[in-house]
């Protein structure tokens, strides 16, 4: 067996070209998949290349979180400094300050800045999404190579779990439990029967989960807020920062959920392709 340079593919009799040069498998056309022979698990593929791109995408989408959370500490502060100038405080609204025009500018610049690095963040997240889907289809079609006959989630599907409302609260993690369990060690028992979803996953996987969820929310509650007063930007502008930290670690530990998948993954890789090697020879002394 061997590992071709770049593609992260571990080689073996059964893993051929999917479907010869079609790109597809036999039976995905219709009828029954071809089988592997017994005891074959199939090809599995390195998660490496693509988590470098993911890895790179997440961080820079934190990075640029953590600079909109700075810019709403500004625009925080220059609207707290006009609710305590202003003689109705937080009930006045926006567009009938009476402080002086330098105040008023400085707000709105705050408030503009603010709004141009939200939308960059923004946009941000959603290329690093791109980025993480490529990296989690991998992974989870490494699931029947590693044993799993029935796996929960397609790549398809975990992919659309991301952005279906409702499904987007719980279907991602199980999704990266599922591609950390089924590449549990072979000591850890068979993955062809529903026990495989009792392995364990690191608490990692739930600090992250949690994180990512109070950004969700919170941003879902961010776009609910009137912002035609200075209290409800002062609510406004304190639910982005919590948002923003949120986003910030929730980037930080789901690069460590990603690297730890893959180095898992890459770990059942490098036991099967030892254990080819060592068949090899003594088939040839046979």
């Amino acid at each position: 067996m061997r590992e071709e340079p770049g593609d992260g593919v571990v080689d073996d009799p059964w893993a051929r070209p999917p479907g010869g040069s079609d790109g597809h498998r036999p039976g995905d056309w219709g009828g029954e998949p071809e089988a592997p022979p017994a005891g074959h698990t199939g090809p599995l593929v390195s998660p490496t290349p693509r988590l470098r791109l993911a890895r790179f995408a997440v961080a820079a989408a934190a990075v640029l979180s953590g600079i909109e959370g700075l810019s709403s500490v500004w625009a925080l502060a220059e609207t707290r400094s006009l609710t305590g100038d202003e003689p109705r405080g937080g009930d006045t609204r926006v567009d009938e300050l009476t402080v002086s025009q330098d105040a008023i500018d400085r707000f709105n610049a705050a408030s503009g800045v603010d709004g141009i690095v939200a939308l960059v963040a923004l946009l941000a997240l959603i290329a690093s999404a791109v980025f993480v889907i490529r990296w989690q289809n991998v992974v989870l079609r490494n699931q029947q190579g590693l044993g799993v006959d029935r796996p929960r989630y397609s790549p398809v599907a975990a992919g659309f779990s991301w952005f279906v409302p409702i499904w987007s609260l719980f279907g991602p993690k199980r999704a990266m439990n599922d591609a950390w369990r089924a590449a549990a060690p072979a000591t850890a028992g068979s993955g062809t029967t529903n026990d495989w979803l009792l392995r364990a996953v690191p608490t990692l996987f739930s600090v992250w989960w949690a994180a990512w969820l109070v950004c969700q929310l919170v941003g879902n509650v961010l776009t609910r807020l009137p912002g035609d007063t200075l209290a409800g930007q002062t609510l406004i502008y304190g639910a982005s920062i919590v948002s923003c930290v949120a986003t910030v670690v929730a980037g930080v530990l789901f690069v460590l959920v990603m690297e730890r998948i893959t180095g898992r993954h890459d770990e059942r890789i490098t036991e099967r392709h030892e254990a080819r090697r060592h068949e090899a020879p003594a088939a040839g002394t046979a």
